[in-house]
């Protein structure tokens, strides 16, 4: 006697569908054989197979970039059934930082984030005005900036891995009001008032040039100057907003000094048509 053992045809492997993962780790989605056994083995990647003989089996220690398996599926003597299959694993992007925040006066400022190491970086308005100019680029102008604080967020995205985000503020301070110190005075007392301009944006200061005199309210505009020195006694209205250029004007007061009292002599009786006055020379005055 002799026997013939016709072996059946394994099932047709199918490994799955690709992946694309940030994980060290993954499952394998090969088919159920109907006929035969089943067998993962790695043919790229230093990953490693849980149980190979398990259709979904788990996979550790992804490496970065393409890894790829085999399932094979066979039956006795009959040529074996294989498909592959690839699980992509991304890197987590380089950590974003924006850069630090700044504080300016003009309408225009540059961006300063970090140049990604792994991943792609893209800008973001997030509030406020301005238009990027190249989203793209780590370190990038902006124009048309708002008043006020103006946000931007710089991302860094690779693959399927979370995004990293930062985000920095570019205040930009509005230049201060035209400063007006007021008309120049001319008193002859030791006391005047100021007149300083309201400043619409800012805030105003009065200081000392020259003379004597102190200011009372040095940050009201039409303070009080007491102790004014004979002679011109100088000031100056500065108005001021955040780090954007002062605006400044100066005002004047002349104090004149009380005249010599008079004294027109004494009294005269004279015969003549002619006669000689007797008024005392002023130390001030004429």
């Amino acid at each position: 006697t002799v026997s013939i053992q016709r072996d059946a045809n394994p099932s047709i492997a199918n490994a799955g569908a690709n992946q694309t993962v940030c994980a060290t780790t993954a499952n394998l989605n090969g088919n159920i054989p109907a006929i035969g056994t089943g067998t993962w083995s790695v043919l790229s990647g230093p990953s490693s197979v849980t149980l190979p003989l398990v259709n979904n089996s788990a996979v550790t220690g992804l490496g970065v970039g393409p890894n790829v398996y085999q399932w094979t599926i066979g039956n006795g003597v009959c040529p074996n059934s294989t498909s592959t299959v690839s699980i992509q694993r991304d890197a987590n992007p380089t950590v974003a930082n924006a850069g630090v925040s700044q504080t300016v006066c003009a309408t225009t400022a540059t961006l300063n984030g970090n140049a990604p190491a792994i991943g792609t970086g893209s800008w973001t308005l997030v509030s406020g005005t301005g238009v990027i100019t190249s989203a793209t680029s780590a370190t990038t102008g902006v124009t048309g900036l708002g008043v006020g604080l103006d946000v931007f967020q710089w991302t860094i995205g690779n693959g399927v891995c979370s995004n990293s985000t930062s985000t920095v503020s570019i205040q930009r301070d509005a230049n201060p009001s035209i400063a007006n110190a007021g008309a120049n005075q001319t008193v002859c007392a030791t006391s005047a008032n100021l007149n300083g301009n309201i400043p619409a944006i800012g805030t105003g200061t009065w200081s000392v040039l020259s003379g004597p005199s102190s200011i009372t309210s040095p940050l009201v505009n039409n303070s009080a100057v007491t102790g004014l020195g004979v002679g011109a006694n100088v000031y100056q209205w500065t108005i001021g907003n955040g780090v954007c250029p002062n605006s400044t004007s100066t005002v004047s007061i002349q104090r004149d000094a009380d005249p010599t009292i008079a004294n027109a002599g004494v009294n005269q009786t004279v015969c003549a048509t002619i006669a000689t006055l007797n008024g005392n020379i002023p130390a001030i005055g004429t």
